[in-house]
């Protein structure tokens, strides 16, 4: 898709890093930045993998949904999200990184939750609603 990720740790030692890497580590995950014609991910890779796989697979939905996002912060310096956009992003990022088929698969061969998880690199949070989600308990007449 020719999009460059970039990751905060890249970026040295300075107030910023350390701010989100280790003051403040659940303050910042991901963002989609456009400049002229390239379209970068800046990713906070001091997550755990699987949050880094979530927060890229939403990044992805982003650009992928064409969504064109408000300004990073209001005049008044806050950040400011749009709910009905942010819920796009994450569902097409859920469905990117556990497609119905892969969900189904995994737990027709017996997988447990937490390592259908494990094997699509999620967390087990995010297997266990997409298992909901994609109707597998439905199709394969089971609940877990």
């Amino acid at each position: 898709m020719g999009i460059k990720i970039v990751t905060v740790s890249s970026h040295g030692d300075c107030d910023a890093v350390r701010h989100v890497t280790t003051v403040e580590p659940n303050s910042f995950s991901a963002a989609t930045l456009a400049f002229e014609n390239q379209v970068c991910i800046l990713l906070n890779d001091t997550h755990p993998a699987e949050r880094q796989a979530s927060n890229l697979a939403h990044e992805i939905g982003h650009v992928n949904l064409c969504h064109e996002g408000p300004p990073p912060l209001s005049e008044s310096g806050c950040r400011e999200l749009h709910a009905e956009i942010e819920a796009e992003a994450n569902y097409f990022g859920s469905v990117l990184l556990a497609p119905d088929e892969a969900v189904i698969r995994l737990m027709r061969a017996g997988r447990s939750i937490p390592d259908a998880a494990e094997e699509l690199g999620i967390s087990t949070q995010m297997m266990q609603w997409r298992y909901n989600d994609s109707g597998a308990a439905r199709r394969l007449g089971k609940t877990k």
